[in-house]
């Protein structure tokens, strides 16, 4: 395989999801501590390598289907790139490692991985083609990052931090199921059972409301006593604003596009995305360390 078709086939664009792993001991000003430092990047790549092994049993589960779909036929497994055979050796090998990883950090985060695990085994059986339980099991997985982190660095999660996660987990699926309700209408094809419910959404309402909605939950939180506590800083809710402003514009540009097939590349391919996400961190990084 060639570098680009490993990147599709593990997913790789989409380990930046697992940097939430971060979030508990960043936010826990322990971030720098040597051992939690390290633990922690160890957290992240025992689920880089987890997540990936959860894509290629989607993947095979889903390779008949994807046979038919316009864009997913292109995949390694669906198109014959990687063989059934081969794509199992290399599932067995990314789980291996990933909870190998595990049980050197905490028999608590071995028990987190074999729960990511499970739901996401039972999504792909099932529970994908069931609207809004499709989302929740997508959404409980951020969580579980968030948990993970948590874990590690001994800290315990801030409910803020969680209900942030989930509100923003939900977005993110929330655009590619409008995708599919394109692509479904488009070629007239049945992506999913449930494509015909997510297809009758107005998504002109439903995302500018939601963008908004997670833009007013983080500025409730930027001005709430947890807030406060995690940092000496008044000025927190000045993150506030690229916040929003990568919410909106990320809204308007799914709103405009029809065919996004990746949330994530759409994010990491918008200069202004990008931009407001870089000064969103570096405000935290400022108000939190400095």
């Amino acid at each position: 395989m060639s570098f680009s078709q490993i990147v599709a086939f593990l997913k790789l664009s989409n380990w930046l999801k697992n940097l939430l792993i971060i979030t508990p001991a960043f936010f826990g000003m322990q971030l720098l501590e040597d051992n939690i430092l390290i633990e922690t990047f160890l957290g992240v790549f025992g689920f880089c390598l987890l997540a990936s092994g959860i894509y290629v049993i989607n993947d095979l589960f889903d390779k008949s289907s994807d046979q038919h779909h316009p864009v997913k036929k292109h995949r390694p497994i669906a198109s014959g790139t990687v063989s059934t055979k081969a794509a199992i050796i290399i599932l067995i090998i990314l789980l291996g490692w990933a909870f190998s990883l595990a049980t050197y950090l905490n028999i608590i985060v071995v028990g987190l991985f074999s729960t990511y695990l499970t739901i996401n085994i039972f999504y792909s059986l099932a529970l994908k083609k069931i609207p809004i339980l499709d989302l929740a099991c997508i959404g409980s997985g951020f969580v579980i990052r968030i948990l993970v982190g948590s874990v590690i660095a001994n800290i315990p999660a801030s409910p803020w931090l969680l209900v942030l996660t989930l509100l923003m987990a939900v977005f993110l699926p929330l655009v590619k199921r409008k995708n599919e309700s394109f692509v479904s209408s488009s070629y007239d094809l049945k992506v999913r059972t449930n494509a015909s419910f997510y297809g009758k959404l107005n998504y002109k309402i439903v995302l500018p409301v939601y963008a908004l909605i997670i833009a007013g939950a983080y500025f409730m939180f930027s001005l709430s006593e947890v807030a406060s506590q995690l940092s000496d800083s008044e000025f927190l809710w000045v993150s506030s604003f690229p916040v929003a402003i990568a919410l909106l514009r990320f809204t308007f540009i799914s709103l405009k596009k029809e065919n996004i097939q990746d949330p994530i590349h759409l994010i990491l391919r918008d200069v202004i995305i990008v931009s407001m996400l870089v000064l969103w961190i570096s405000i935290l990084i400022v108000l939190y360390y400095y």
